[in-house]
């Protein structure tokens, strides 16, 4: 659960999108990314992806260059609350961005960006709000706006204790969540000593649904990521959503074997986070002479249903912890993304983080500087790329699968084809049938320059001879034809 900084205090997001120029420094500094040669528009209703950036800097996450055209009408989160200044007890730089003090004050910070979010609209990317309306901060003091708390009590936000759970007979105190076999301490006791919200109560209630209408009301293109979703009733949590009014949201399930919460209790509010996928595909890519088994991979594996899906390879959290794949593990890492963008299965999300030896290490410095302590893994080019074949396989099934022994895969999926070599210590020669029409098309796996990308030629039979290098794939599909370079 993240909590991103106010904007005009701090310099950070949980989640956003790729980097764009950045239209409003000065002088306007443009990124060069593999992104902006994708000249296509994603529209609402036709989203590919969301982009997952920790602790970007506002310039860095709503002027990302997805906005620009990149056709990626991903969803930049942002965060709209306050945040509360560290206080010690070990929760470390990154830690401490995760106990929210009033949202009250942060509706500035909205109003501060509200030509980011204005010029998002305009190219049909929605720009989604971290809602954190489980909890509020623990303990007493002073959040990094100046509005003070304490005892269970915001002023700002005007909560006093009544709006939250508490003990029979003491308003003061609450039980602590400490047993995930238990619906009721789940959702009613204090997740690691934040003051949990009650959510069903109608003046709680009331005030979420207002809090979230003036989040919309700064832009046609916003939706919600809902934080500890699963510590508050889905009921309760719907009926908030629904008062705010229809938007698209996706909320943060952790499910969990056994638990009494599970994530398909949530389908009816949204989309819901679905941490299965990363648990079970990760392992296959993780060692050798697995991906032959993935030639099923989706629904029949368990997973929620695929419409209401969010599927990621780790997140800022799991990142830390339970991901088995991470960008510490390199090409391995990456050929897992290109396999996550290529399946139709669920809505993925990409990540983008900054290097870190620690659970709690904050950032580098600023401004963003990619390759310098920042990884900005959705600018690799087998990433980013993945994006328009993702579009152009559209709502396909997977169709061609091909595997030789257990370390090299292939399938197609509409016009669109891409193989995979898991053998870290050699290519992969083969002739494939690809379900393509004839033709030169780039292998945007490396480049989407049409005049100068390798190139993978289809013949009038669909098939078409490629070379796979080690722990690399090979991705081609129609929406980028290779050209020869024009000599003048």
């Amino acid at each position: 659960s993240c909590v991103c900084a106010s904007w005009q205090h701090d310099r950070y997001a949980c989640v956003a999108v790729p980097d764009q120029p950045r239209l409003f420094l000065d002088p306007p500094r443009p990124c060069l990314d593999p992104l902006h040669r994708q000249h296509h528009r994603g529209l609402p209703g036709q989203l590919q992806l969301v982009r997952h950036l920790v602790r970007l800097g506002p310039p860095d996450v709503l002027h990302s260059q997805a906005l620009a055209g990149g056709g990626h009408p991903d969803v930049p989160v942002v965060g709209a609350v306050q945040e509360v200044p560290d206080r010690g007890g070990g929760l470390g730089e990154l830690g401490i961005r995760r106990s929210p003090h009033p949202q009250v004050d942060h509706v500035e910070a909205l109003r501060i960006a509200g030509p980011g979010l204005q010029f998002a609209g305009s190219l049909g990317v929605r720009v989604v709000v971290d809602a954190v309306i489980n909890h509020m901060a623990s303990g007493g003091g002073t959040g990094i706006a100046g509005s003070t708390f304490g005892n269970r009590a915001f002023p700002a936000a005007e909560y006093t204790q009544d709006n939250f759970h508490h003990n029979g007979g003491d308003e003061s105190s609450n039980c602590a969540v400490t047993d995930y076999t238990s619906k009721d301490n789940v959702q009613l006791c204090d997740l690691s000593g934040l003051t949990d919200l009650c959510t069903g109560c109608d003046d709680t209630k009331n005030k979420l649904i207002a809090y979230l209408k003036n989040l919309k009301s700064k832009g046609s293109n916003i939706g919600f990521r809902i934080d500890a979703a699963k510590h508050q009733d889905a009921g309760e949590l719907g009926a908030v959503l629904s008062g705010a009014g229809s938007t698209w949201n996706f909320q943060e399930v952790i499910s969990g074997s056994g638990e009494a919460v599970t994530p398909e209790m949530y389908l009816n509010n949204g989309h819901v986070s679905e941490f299965n996928f990363a648990r079970q595909l990760a392992p296959n890519f993780k060692d050798e002479n697995k991906l032959c088994y993935l030639d099923s991979f989706g629904p029949s594996w368990g997973f929620i249903d695929s419409s209401k899906a969010v599927t990621f390879m780790d997140n800022h959290d799991t990142q830390r912890g339970e991901a088995v794949l991470t960008y510490k593990d390199g090409d391995v890492y990456y050929l897992a993304n290109v396999f996550m963008l290529a399946t139709q299965y669920g809505y993925p999300k990409v990540m983008s983080s900054y290097a870190f030896d620690s659970h709690d290490q904050g950032p580098p410095s600023y401004p963003v500087n990619c390759g310098n302590d920042w990884i900005c893994e959705h600018r690799r080019p087998e990433v980013a790329n993945m994006v328009a074949w993702r579009k152009t396989a559209g709502d396909s099934a997977m169709k061609n699968f091909v595997k030789d022994g257990c370390n090299h895969i292939g399938f197609s999926r509409g016009s669109a084809y891409v193989a995979l070599n898991r053998d870290g210590s050699g290519s992969w020669q083969t002739t494939v049938q690809t379900g393509m029409p004839a033709g030169t098309y780039c292998d945007v796996a490396q480049s989407d320059d049409p005049s100068s990308c390798p190139k993978v030629t289809v013949d009038s039979s669909g098939k078409a001879s490629i070379t796979v290098p080690g722990l690399k794939s090979v991705a081609f599909h129609t929406g980028v034809k290779a050209v020869d370079s024009i000599v003048v």
